[in-house]
């Protein structure tokens, strides 16, 4: 089901047509009435059992609403700064216990392999076709674009390894601007934007509108920044 090799990646340097982002995003505070700093550490941990859960494995099988959340949530676990084994991040995905793996005939077994399935297209596809990489948003009734649960799953699975991602949470860090198409559109536990609170008008809203165009794009330069530490870690 779970192969290493699915998670290699071909290494290639930061691409400078990602320099933009970084001209793009930075302007934060225009966008952001009262902008803060995002924790480096969970500030409200919850009890450890389906502390990150965002599907569990029978609406997974039943229905395709929770499909966005759990995208973004393997898109990150995929893109993001630190190899981890398939036990630590589908199980508080699905919000089951590692007994599951080893019981047929379940929704939770059923669920586990969709899930890797799902992990092994993404890395493949970030690994051999970038450009072709798409996230799974939520259509709104009027069929714009809701990149919000996608986002929302993404910063789920980096919650599993907040620390990790500190350097890009770090403001003053150039590479910021990488993760700010996704937590633009999230959410603390207190359903509070994470970036703070957007200042009202028709340019932000119009910005907040569009900017999910970029999530691709930078899913693919996340994954290119974070490569040399994250394979350096597994060695």
């Amino acid at each position: 089901m779970y192969n290493a090799a699915d998670n290699a990646a071909i290494v290639l340097p930061l691409d400078t047509a990602h320099i933009g982002w970084q001209v793009r995003f930075d302007p934060l505070p225009l966008l952001v009435a009262q902008p803060k700093q995002t924790p480096t550490h969970d500030p409200n941990p919850s009890p450890k059992e389906n502390q990150y859960r965002i599907v569990g494995a029978e609406q997974l099988m039943s229905s395709h609403s929770s499909l966005p959340m759990l995208d973004g949530y393997v898109a990150a676990i995929v893109a993001g700064p630190v190899s981890m084994s398939p036990l630590d991040w589908i199980c508080p995905l699905l919000a089951i216990d590692a007994d599951a793996f080893n019981h047929g005939g379940t929704p939770e077994f059923a669920a586990i392999p969709a899930v890797a399935l799902r992990h092994n297209d993404i890395s493949n596809t970030l690994s051999t076709a970038p450009d072709r990489f798409a996230p799974m948003h939520r259509r709104k009734p009027s069929r714009d674009v809701d990149p919000r649960p996608w986002c929302q799953g993404f910063y789920a699975a980096m919650r599993l390894k907040l620390s990790a991602w500190a350097p890009l949470l770090d403001a003053g860090n150039v590479n910021h601007g990488l993760l700010l198409p996704i937590l633009l559109h999230c959410r603390d536990d207190q359903a509070r934007p994470l970036l703070g609170p957007p200042r009202s008008g028709r340019e932000t809203k119009n910005f907040l509108r569009n900017a999910h165009a970029d999530i691709p794009a930078a899913v693919e330069a996340l994954r290119q920044y974070w490569m040399p530490i994250r394979y350096a870690r597994a060695r």
